[in-house]
């Protein structure tokens, strides 16, 4: 494009407030006085504009979109400033490596949210960042696996609607050409003893339970892959716990199929007694395996059983070093109690790993 023309473009669009499909703020200054700027001023103000404006100033000209594009650190800027502080905040910096970019993060989220409204739900990065920081302990990678190396039929686990799920199966995980797979082949990743917790009183819906059982899937799925020596056990719980699928290897035939036909139990919350049994069971893994346990609840359950359940997941690092995660799920989760239990065990060692996610949560 000529720069004459360009300008008449940039002109046209500042008088008229139109730029294709968005549109342009009809604060922004005239087109000659921005055309005359030198880019480095260019890019010093785009510190000052929204997602809106940035891709406005995208569609005026070429050496806009140019600039626009050669500054990622805008776009960082714009996500952070919008979800620096909402639900799975500190797995941003993963999460956009895996979508490409902070401005494709961008988009991927801001579709999301509506899309899921009224629900908070990881958007599909998010749900790969999740699988990669979990592997995360035993990596020679600085995530669990190269970044970028693999993907589910569908990571995206939730349909557009909200509160309901897609049902695609997420068994065949791999999209990976012959050198990643070669290079996954000869790495040497330990193995990962894992125990899935998940609610099955009655305080979770139907709908927050087939999110358990797909997260549980795509994270199977995900160690197929990467850790095809690692193990996993799967307990069900509401007051009692409820062994599900043993302490067996990710690829066992069948174990998926386990998963999709789970029952919920139903009945009141006890979640001290499923992280104590999953410490038993963590126990008898092979000694040199990284241990972990994920728990996946809405929380709600007594004041006593958070002491406990602080207590069992404390112990299970002491003992087995096993790190500790939890997902929040359900329409009203005890989000601040299951912190305390992640946070109580990361406390007793510097080393120790684990963390705290929303899995699938209503927006208040």
């Amino acid at each position: 494009m000529e720069l004459s023309s360009e300008k008449e473009e940039c002109k046209h669009a500042a008088v008229t407030g139109y730029s294709g499909t968005f549109g342009i703020h009809k604060e922004l200054p005239s087109a000659d006085s921005v055309w005359c700027l030198p880019d480095e001023i260019i890019s010093a103000l785009l510190g000052h504009l929204d997602a809106k404006d940035l891709i406005s100033l995208e569609f005026v000209s070429k050496r806009f979109r140019d600039i626009v594009r050669s500054e990622s650190g805008q776009w960082r800027s714009i996500v952070e400033r919008r979800w620096s502080s909402s639900a799975n905040a500190e797995i941003l910096e993963t999460a956009s490596l895996l979508a490409g970019g902070w401005k494709r993060l961008y988009m991927e989220k801001h579709l999301s949210e509506i899309r899921r409204a009224p629900w908070i739900v990881p958007s599909k990065s998010e749900l790969e960042a999740m699988l990669e920081i979990i592997k995360s302990d035993c990596s020679l990678f600085p995530h669990g696996s190269p970044i970028g190396v693999y993907q589910t039929s569908e990571m995206n686990i939730f349909s557009s609607q909200a509160g309901s799920v897609n049902y695609e199966k997420l068994d065949a995980t791999t999209c990976v050409n012959e050198n990643v797979a070669s290079a996954l082949a000869d790495s040497s990743f330990p193995p990962l003893s894992i125990a899935i917790l998940i609610d099955g009183s009655s305080s979770v819906t139907e709908e927050d339970f087939i999110a358990m059982k797909e997260f549980c899937r795509a994270l199977l799925a995900s160690l197929r892959l990467t850790h095809p020596s690692s193990q996993a056990c799967i307990i069900q719980f509401n007051q009692y716990p409820r062994v599900e699928v043993g302490l067996s290897d990710v690829s066992k035939p069948g174990i998926m199929d386990t998963v999709e036909r789970l029952e919920q139990m139903m009945g009141s919350t006890d979640i001290a007694a499923p992280i104590r049994r999953a410490h038993q069971i963590l126990a008898t893994a092979h000694h040199n395996s990284h241990k972990v346990i994920i728990l996946m609840t809405d929380g709600q359950t007594h004041a006593e059983e958070f002491e406990l359940s602080i207590l069992e997941a404390r112990k299970a690092f002491d003992e087995l070093s096993a790190a500790f995660y939890a997902f929040g799920v359900g329409r009203d989760v005890d989000e601040q109690g299951l912190q305390r239990i992640v946070y109580a065990s990361r406390r007793s060692s510097s080393y120790s790993k684990g963390g705290y996610f929303t899995l699938r949560k209503l927006r208040k």
